[in-house]
């Protein structure tokens, strides 16, 4: 018998047992709140109707107690079926911890188990392989056929003398592309060796002169072995730009590179040494030194300079503008003369005591007139004590008065 048909029967063992004959108020409670709950479930949300419990007499009368009544049959029914599995069914060693007793006071172990064993008669799954496995599966038995290269020395050995020619021959005509068949023209490879301008690339100069005698060794030479021996011996030219090209560009290394970090001075330190601290004070004094040098130097010049322009003005009015011309001022209309600009004079010490005379002036009188609106304000200062005492009292009224209000 496999699992599923002793789970089956076990199934249908369970709900013969539960809808066994009830009593006749176990089934109408049951019926009353399957109603109830179908009501609550498929029609609009709703409390479960029950009649007032106003009073503690209508309370003990009106209480719903059907949960606590379904709970209680429900144990009831746990129970009464202790007895009721005959003893020869296959599947009481499962479910017998199920029906003797309550099944809240059971643990997992009773309740559950765990099925280890399987079944005996389900397979095992396979795994799928991939599509790329089996394309690499096919593969036949037959092993490859390689082809054999003409350039291998030890398969030349072996080879027919005849072979050998016709396969020399066939090589030289796709050399000259004059084979037989004309699709076979670019077949093949070149086997032949470097020639002259592939070795003497990168060593030959466009931009220089040819001369004459190294034109005439060239000739000369008949092999390219002697070309390669003796040229390099006999003359080395160095390649040369011409006159026209661009310039060269600058190697990386001249390029702007960030200044090095300037460390201070060893006598900045915290504890510097006396040679050291010496040596600061002594940059620190020729720097000054240098300074007022250059500020005496600059005070000289202008010294200088305002003395040259003072003897300048001697020779002639001070304000006056000298210019030579030819026509006369007088002749010159009204509207183009310009009035001299006055420079601004140093004030006299009767000019200076003049204005400090009047500033004193000035002073007083704002005093005056700030004392004059104090006399003004005093005046009236027992109306404003009047006024002051008048609200005073009317906000003490009014505390009152919303002190009363909240005592009543």
């Amino acid at each position: 018998m496999s699992g599923y048909d002793s789970l089956t029967q076990c199934s249908e063992l369970v709900l013969s047992i539960v809808h066994s004959p009830k009593p006749l108020a176990r089934k109408r409670a049951m019926a009353i709140s399957t109603v109830n709950r179908i009501k609550s479930r498929y029609g609009a949300p709703s409390q479960p109707s029950q009649s007032t419990r106003k009073g503690k007499k209508a309370w003990r009368k009106n209480v719903d107690i059907e949960d606590v009544e379904d709970r209680l049959e429900g144990l009831r029914d746990e129970n009464g079926k202790q007895g009721q599995l005959p003893l020869n069914h296959p599947a009481l060693s499962l479910i017998s911890n199920l029906y003797s007793g309550p099944v809240h006071e059971k643990s997992n172990t009773e309740l559950f188990a765990v099925d280890v064993r399987g079944d005996e008669q389900q397979t095992d799954a396979k795994a799928s392989s991939l599509k790329y496995m089996e394309l690499l599966a096919r593969r036949s038995a037959v092993p490859a056929v390689h082809s054999v290269s003409l350039s291998q020395p030890h398969i030349r050995i072996l080879e027919a003398p005849h072979t050998r020619e016709a396969a020399e021959k066939a090589r030289l005509l796709r050399i000259a592309h004059r084979t037989k068949n004309p699709l076979e023209a670019i077949q093949g490879r070149s086997n032949l060796p470097a020639s002259e301008a592939v070795k003497r690339s990168g060593k030959y100069d466009v931009w220089a002169s040819e001369d004459p005698d190294e034109v005439s060794l060239m000739h000369a030479m008949r092999t390219s072995e002697a070309k390669e021996y003796l040229l390099p011996i006999v003359k080395s030219h160095k390649s040369r730009a011409p006159p026209s090209a661009p310039p060269s560009v600058p190697p990386l290394t001249n390029a702007i590179l960030p200044k090095a970090v300037i460390y201070p001075d060893a006598g900045t330190s915290y504890n510097p040494t006396y040679e050291e601290h010496q040596e600061l004070l002594q940059a620190a004094h020729e720097r000054e030194v240098k300074r007022v040098e250059n500020t005496e130097k600059a005070e000289e010049v202008r010294r200088r300079m305002e003395a040259a322009w003072e003897r300048k003005g001697e020779n002639m009015v001070e304000g006056m503008i000298v210019d030579v011309g030819e026509e006369n001022e007088e002749d010159a209309p009204e509207e183009e003369r310009v009035d001299p600009v006055k420079p601004p004079q140093r004030k006299t010490a009767q000019q200076r005591r003049k204005a400090a005379r009047v500033l004193a002036e000035k002073r007083s009188r704002a005093s005056l007139a700030q004392k004059r609106q104090q006399l003004a304000s005093l005046s009236t200062l027992k109306s404003l004590r009047r006024t002051v005492a008048n609200a005073q009292s009317e906000s003490q009224k009014a505390a009152a008065e919303r002190a009363e209000k909240k005592a009543c």
